[in-house]
Protein backbone atom coordinates (compact mmCIF):
# COMPACT_ATOMS: atom_id res chain seq x y z
CA UNK A 1 0.00 0.00 0.00
CA UNK A 2 1.20 3.49 -1.07
CA UNK A 3 1.02 5.87 1.84
CA UNK A 4 2.00 8.84 0.03
CA UNK A 5 -0.41 11.62 -0.01
CA UNK A 6 -1.87 13.35 -3.25
CA UNK A 7 -0.36 16.49 -1.49
CA UNK A 8 2.99 14.55 -1.10
CA UNK A 9 3.27 13.78 -4.85
CA UNK A 10 5.50 15.69 -6.91
CA UNK A 11 4.82 16.96 -10.60
CA UNK A 12 6.60 18.97 -12.88
CA UNK A 13 5.32 21.54 -15.00
CA UNK A 14 6.80 23.35 -17.68
CA UNK A 15 6.04 26.80 -18.78
CA UNK A 16 6.96 28.09 -21.73
CA UNK A 17 9.29 30.69 -22.19
CA UNK A 18 6.84 33.05 -23.91
CA UNK A 19 4.19 32.47 -21.45
CA UNK A 20 6.04 33.29 -18.08
CA UNK A 21 7.62 36.71 -19.92
CA UNK A 22 4.34 37.76 -20.71
CA UNK A 23 3.49 36.85 -16.74
CA UNK A 24 6.45 39.21 -15.46
CA UNK A 25 5.48 41.83 -17.54
CA UNK A 26 1.82 41.42 -15.55
CA UNK A 27 2.84 41.92 -12.36
CA UNK A 28 4.48 44.78 -10.83
CA UNK A 29 6.20 42.42 -7.75
CA UNK A 30 9.02 40.55 -8.16
CA UNK A 31 9.58 37.06 -8.72
CA UNK A 32 12.27 35.06 -8.02
CA UNK A 33 13.66 31.61 -9.22
CA UNK A 34 15.96 28.85 -8.25
CA UNK A 35 18.86 29.61 -8.89
CA UNK A 36 18.15 33.29 -7.72
CA UNK A 37 20.83 35.20 -4.62
CA UNK A 38 17.91 35.78 -2.45
CA UNK A 39 15.78 32.21 -3.34
CA UNK A 40 16.88 30.76 0.12
CA UNK A 41 16.05 33.26 2.48
CA UNK A 42 12.31 33.98 0.63
CA UNK A 43 11.38 30.83 0.42
CA UNK A 44 11.55 30.22 4.35
CA UNK A 45 8.68 30.70 6.41
CA UNK A 46 7.84 30.47 10.14
CA UNK A 47 7.34 27.04 10.36
CA UNK A 48 10.67 25.42 10.52
CA UNK A 49 8.94 21.68 9.94
CA UNK A 50 8.48 22.86 6.06
CA UNK A 51 11.14 22.66 3.59
CA UNK A 52 9.37 23.09 0.66
CA UNK A 53 11.42 24.20 -2.63
CA UNK A 54 8.97 26.39 -4.96
CA UNK A 55 9.91 26.79 -8.57
CA UNK A 56 9.16 30.81 -8.47
CA UNK A 57 8.11 33.15 -5.49
CA UNK A 58 5.97 36.09 -6.04
CA UNK A 59 6.05 39.06 -4.13
CA UNK A 60 2.50 40.68 -5.02
CA UNK A 61 2.51 44.44 -4.52
CA UNK A 62 -1.15 44.82 -4.85
CA UNK A 63 -4.46 42.79 -5.95
CA UNK A 64 -3.88 42.98 -9.81
CA UNK A 65 -0.92 41.15 -8.89
CA UNK A 66 -2.59 38.55 -7.00
CA UNK A 67 -4.78 38.11 -9.84
CA UNK A 68 -1.99 38.10 -12.43
CA UNK A 69 -1.13 35.02 -10.36
CA UNK A 70 -4.14 33.20 -9.74
CA UNK A 71 -4.36 33.34 -13.80
CA UNK A 72 -1.32 32.09 -14.62
CA UNK A 73 -1.56 29.23 -12.71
Amino acid sequence: MNTTSTLEKKAEVRVGEEAFQEFQRAIRGPIILKGDSFYEVERQVYNGMINRFPAAIVKCRDVADVIACVNFC
